[in-house]
């Protein structure tokens, strides 16, 4: 029997109490068959049911587009996924719920680790944060709110790049410290 990808999200956002960017993470539930990809915060936490190995997390590097995780999850992953859940088994020790691997799934996990780790996808997105994607924009006390408008309405040429932040807010709050030093 085959898993479920019951979605993909590998586009990067911000983390709202850090600031820092997301990362992306493969969670893999051998209990109900399923695979996911999604979007995480670094909050220095991890979830009981990853820690006893019931579910499986994975960080990918980078932030790959989609259908490339995509075609991963139903090519090259797809035996190394069904490996591990089809050799793993979920039991009370006492204590908690945890998850144990025969070896074949032990195997699996750990190319799928060397794979995720080091498999350098090509099409990834590429985050920045608004202030250095505008560093070298001329702004100046005489920049008008219409002006700074249309700049902040420009995306990024390639599609692959993410702006982090309010746009027109870090514009307005560059040309008003820009006013106030023509004041003092």
């Amino acid at each position: 029997m085959s898993f479920e990808i019951r979605g993909i999200d590998t586009r990067p956002g911000l983390d709202p109490y850090t600031g820092g960017i997301t990362y992306t993470s493969l969670l893999i539930n051998p209990d109900e068959n399923f695979v996911m990809v999604t979007q995480e915060y670094r909050d220095n936490s991890t979830p009981a049911n990853q820690y006893h190995g019931v579910v499986m997390a994975y960080t990918i590097n980078d932030h790959p587009h989609e259908d490339v995780v995509r075609r991963f999850l139903e090519g090259y992953g797809k035996p190394l996924i069904q490996a591990i859940i089809d050799g793993h088994t979920a039991g009370f020790d006492g204590n908690n719920m945890r998850g144990y691997l025969t070896n074949e799934a032990q195997e699996a996990k750990d190319e799928l680790d060397i794979q995720l780790a080091h498999g350098h996808f090509p099409n990834h997105y590429e985050a920045w944060p608004v202030d250095e994607w505008y560093e070298y924009e001329d702004i100046t006390a005489q920049t008008t709110d219409e002006e700074l408008k249309e700049l902040a309405k420009q995306n990024p040429d390639e599609s692959h790049v993410i702006l982090l932040g309010d746009a027109l807010e870090y514009l307005t709050e560059r040309r008003d410290e820009c006013r106030e030093e023509d004041e003092s």
